[in-house]
């Protein structure tokens, strides 16, 4: 059986976890492991547009943070590539800002969902890919 050593970062105490298994808090003082949000989701249903690669797409957003966005949308063909970089803009929101593409999920045919990243102004991350 394997025993592996952990140390925490906020309590600076050892622990063990055995077999392969890996504890999500220290045992010691609750630190969490487990990365959470930096800022808290705000559900808002209000229109907004994204462009990528020259096309246009309206979409409908589920909730907003300081950081992204999880917008509902329906496309033709193949959904966005996940790291696909698109300029996000809401009137709603008053936010008109490159975002790069997080995750995805099909709901039904030619409809997905999606989280957005909103990408700091200047950021080397603001060119398209794919």
């Amino acid at each position: 059986m394997t025993k592996l050593t952990r140390l925490c970062p906020n309590c600076m105490k050892v622990f063990y976890t055995v077999g392969g298994a890996f504890a999500n808090e220290c045992p010691h003082c609750g630190y969490s492991f487990v990365k959470k949000r930096a800022y808290k989701r705000t559900k808002k249903s209000v229109s907004c547009t994204f462009v990528y690669r020259g096309t246009s797409y309206t979409a409908t957003t589920r909730n907003v943070s300081k950081s992204g966005v999880c917008i509902e949308y329906q496309y033709i063909g193949e959904h966005l590539p996940k790291d696909a970089v698109l300029k996000f803009s809401s009137r709603s929101l008053n936010i008109d800002t490159p975002a790069r593409l997080v995750w995805t999920k099909e709901l039904s045919t030619r409809k997905a969902v999606a989280g957005l990243k909103f990408l700091k102004a200047g950021s080397t991350e603001t060119t398209e890919k794919g």
